[in-house]
């Protein structure tokens, strides 16, 4: 064996003995719990891909240190309008113990009226899992989707009715178009006597 073969040999060794390596994996953001990490009432959920300024609208709109009370009024981030428009758009608070019905997972709202109407904000959050009034949004969804296929479903049956009802009346006035165009039966294959001789045939 040659020096060469050596060492290709040596290396063949060293890559199979090489621990392999595995990528990075990417870095989760922090979890934005309120009114603290350690009894998290609500969890603030805002899309990656939004710019900074974006990111820190949501961060102050859905900022609080006490059920019941925002620590910044809308007012002081902006136009009231924009302000709703780019953090519904960008953000949503799971309401970490009120639970929907259907799926038992946190509750959603896109926004500070939203979480007002689950009868939950003021004047204290449940600390311990609650069941909601209503189904959680993605429960409502589809529900929804599910009455719209049925409802299609419904439809599709009553047009193929409906066809089937013209067919059948086309049919039917189809035949009666042939009776009416059949020839008059002959009864007799010559005229009576009398027609032709002028004589009674009785």
């Amino acid at each position: 064996m040659g020096k060469r073969d050596r060492r290709r040999k040596r290396e063949r060794a060293k890559a199979k003995g090489a621990p392999a390596t595995c990528a990075p994996s990417p870095k989760q953001p922090p979890r934005l719990l309120y009114p603290n990490a350690a009894a998290p009432l609500v969890e603030i959920h805002i899309d990656e891909n939004a710019d900074a300024e974006t990111q820190a609208l949501c961060h102050g709109y859905w900022e609080f240190s006490e059920p019941g009370a925002w620590t910044r009024p809308v007012a002081s981030l902006g136009s009231t309008s924009q302000v709703y428009k780019a953090v519904k758009g960008a953000a949503y608070a799971s309401l970490l113990t009120v639970l929907c019905p259907e799926c038992t997972a946190p509750s959603k709202v896109t926004s500070r009226s939203e979480m007002a109407a689950t009868g939950h904000w003021a004047p204290d959050m449940p600390t311990d899992p609650v069941t909601a009034r209503s189904v959680c949004s993605d429960c409502s969804a589809a529900a929804n989707a599910v009455r719209q296929q049925e409802a299609a479903a419904a439809k599709e049956r009553q047009d193929a009715q409906k066809a089937r009802r013209v067919e059948n009346a086309l049919e039917w006035l189809e035949q009666e178009q042939e009776t009416e165009t059949e020839p008059f039966p002959t009864c007799l294959s010559s005229p009576p006597v009398g027609l032709t001789t002028g004589r009674s045939p009785w």
